[in-house]
């Protein structure tokens, strides 16, 4: 029979107990896990509320960085369209001008005898009718009362008042007004007037022998000495006739539009004399 010695006894001991002590934690590992797992799953209503509340407070953040973006877009586009119409209204402005000054050539042209001044429009008399208006040339440009103005279509009026640098312009369409026409084709002669509208005027004093024709234009006769002879008045648009009556009447369509007048051709005073009529 065979004894072991102390020392191989003691050794196979340890082995023994370390072999126990891994068994133990082997069988309590799960157990150790679970605190932790538990730990995490009750932190994790937490977490939510957290992500909730920033989510919730982001979100207006971004709204109203949203809405401040948009204000700034709409002002920028409210620029760029108020930029756009003034850019439109420069361009309608020089158009009108363009086209009045290619008028006005084709004018003097026609008139080549005659010598005239641009002026603008920069006042109407406070009426409705507009019977009067005020233009930025006075004596210091050779204006004169009486002097005769015109727009490429026609006859506007006679100067009445000026000051060294604008002028008053007393329409055709004023009954104060008046000038002596003939119809082109007909050649009947009157007397054509105002009425106090700027769509009417009227051909007075005109033979009953002489047949006037509808849309038949009517211009200065060059008698009287003031206005030169063949500048436009207007046409013919209704005859009044009465077989009892010596003499008849005529109602035209002025050749101008009264109503839009933005410039205007002045007669200068040292320019040589109108033709007269014959």
């Amino acid at each position: 029979m065979r004894l072991r010695g102390p020392g191989r006894g003691r050794h196979g001991r340890r082995w023994l107990i370390v072999a126990l002590v891994a068994a133990v934690i082997a069988v309590q590992l799960p157990v150790l896990r679970g605190p932790a797992d538990a730990l995490r799953e009750a932190f994790v209503p937490a977490t939510r509320l957290l992500t909730d509340l920033g989510r919730a407070v982001d979100a207006p953040l971004a709204s109203w960085r949203a809405g401040e973006d948009l204000q700034a877009e709409n002002a920028r586009l409210r620029a760029e369209n108020a930029r756009l119409e003034a850019d439109n209204a420069r361009l309608a402005e020089l158009e009108r001008q363009n086209a009045f000054l290619l008028a006005a050539l084709g004018f003097k042209q026609e008139y080549a005898q005659l010598t005239f001044v641009t002026a603008e429009v920069v006042g109407f008399e406070p009426s409705n009718l507009a019977r009067a208006l005020t233009i930025n040339r006075g004596h210091e440009d050779g204006v004169r009362p009486g002097t005769v103005v015109v727009a490429p279509r026609g006859v506007v009026g006679q100067v009445t008042a000026v000051t060294p640098r604008s002028a008053t312009v007393l329409l055709l369409t004023d009954p104060r007004s008046a000038v002596d026409a003939r119809a082109q084709e007909s050649g009947a002669r009157g007397v054509v007037a105002g009425l106090g509208r700027p769509d009417l005027l009227v051909m007075r004093y005109v033979r009953q022998e002489e047949f006037l024709s509808l849309g038949e234009r009517v211009s200065t006769s060059g008698l009287g000495g003031v206005f030169p002879r063949g500048l436009p008045v207007g046409y013919v648009g209704y005859v009044q006739r009465r077989d009892v009556d010596a003499l008849q009447e005529a109602y035209l369509e002025p050749a101008v539009d009264y109503t839009h007048l933005a410039q205007v051709l002045v007669l200068r005073s040292d320019a040589p004399g109108p033709p007269r009529g014959p």
